[in-house]
């Protein structure tokens, strides 16, 4: 019984994120998995993905993070994903784009599955030089050392 209750709760709770939950016991499952893999048909999103926001590592919004990555999707030279698109898509129009036009690609590593992510080193006209990796948080933070957040750089140290 409590355990029906406390998943009763939980469906309420997703609800209120407009999550519908036809069985109580699905919920339990889904806190049981370790992996989630799904079929990307586009049968509920249509094939379309959305950027509502780019925010920085404390959750605010910072227009640096979107031209990070707009020069990054922008510059890569293999095929572009539908995040790629979208990134190039969304940064059109936007204030500061345009002037991301200055940058030239100096070099590319190419995705790989031993990296497990894609670099591009780009320079500005003053010609500094700017590495921008495309990779999953998990591994970033496996690899990375020292965070910028706006204009100060910390330490990464495991808090």
């Amino acid at each position: 019984m409590i355990v029906g209750s406390n998943l009763a709760k939980d469906a309420i709770d997703m609800s209120r994120r407009k999550v519908v939950v036809k069985w109580l016991n699905t919920i339990q499952n889904f806190g049981a998995m370790d992996m989630l893999c799904t079929d990307k048909t586009g049968t509920f999103t249509q094939d379309r993905i959305i950027l509502e926001h780019h925010t920085n590592i404390s959750g605010v919004t910072d227009n640096e993070v979107l031209y990070l990555a707009w020069l990054n999707s922008f510059h890569q030279s293999g095929i572009k994903n539908l995040m790629d698109q979208l990134v190039i898509r969304f940064g059109r129009g936007k204030p500061g784009i345009e002037t991301l036009g200055r940058y030239s690609k100096i070099d590319e590593l190419p995705f790989d599955f031993v990296r497990r992510h894609l670099s591009i080193v780009v320079a500005d006209e003053n010609r500094q030089q700017w590495l921008i990796c495309k990779v999953a948080l998990e591994e970033m933070l496996g690899i990375a050392t020292y965070v910028r957040e706006w204009q100060q750089t910390l330490v990464l140290d495991g808090a």
